[in-house]
């Protein structure tokens, strides 16, 4: 080592060598550990989907009321004026139950893991996950705005978290 310094151990105690090996050839293949981060954080997603809010706890930005209208199927309704009060009142009940990113579910339920020996990853296969996480323009002509709506990700619990199961799958 060119300019540092340099130490050599010899441990001569067997159970201290078996102990350090079996460290090793755990360090080498954290899947275990992985996998139990990868579940820890399908958790921690799915309860994002509930308190609607990113990683670092920031609430969600709302639906337009254009959205909400377009899912309650407001446009083309009769015009007549007590029609309108009547369908005004159920629209705002509506309104008010209405959650965010889980009009069918399907993309809360699509979210996976997958866990490697030296990491792990969590995602979605929905095409339109994207667009929802990061926000930008989308529908004909790109002239709809979407804000950005995290859900996935890790803050400094979670990844305190994921050092935690690591350190316990390496000295328990």
């Amino acid at each position: 080592m060119a300019g540092g310094i340099s130490i050599d151990v010899n441990i001569n105690d067997l159970g201290v060598t078996r102990e350090l090996q079996e460290l090793i050839g755990k360090a080498g293949n954290l899947k275990p550990a992985m996998q139990s981060i990868g579940e820890y954080m399908l958790r921690r997603t799915d309860e994002r989907f509930t308190a609607e809010e990113d990683p670092e706890g920031n609430k969600w930005k709302a639906h337009s009321a254009l959205t909400l209208a377009i899912a309650y199927r407001m446009k083309g309704k009769k015009t007549h004026t007590a029609v309108r009060k009547k369908e005004a009142a159920a629209f705002t009940r509506y309104k008010a139950g209405r959650k965010i990113l889980t009009a069918s579910h399907a993309l809360r339920r699509s979210i996976n893991y997958r866990a490697y020996s030296d990491h792990v990853t969590i995602g979605t296969n929905r095409v339109y996950a994207a667009i929802q996480q990061f926000g930008g323009k989308a529908g004909r002509g790109k002239k709809v705005n979407i804000p950005a709506r995290p859900f996935l990700g890790m803050n400094t619990a979670d990844k305190a978290e994921a050092l935690r199961i690591i350190k316990e799958f390496l000295m328990p």
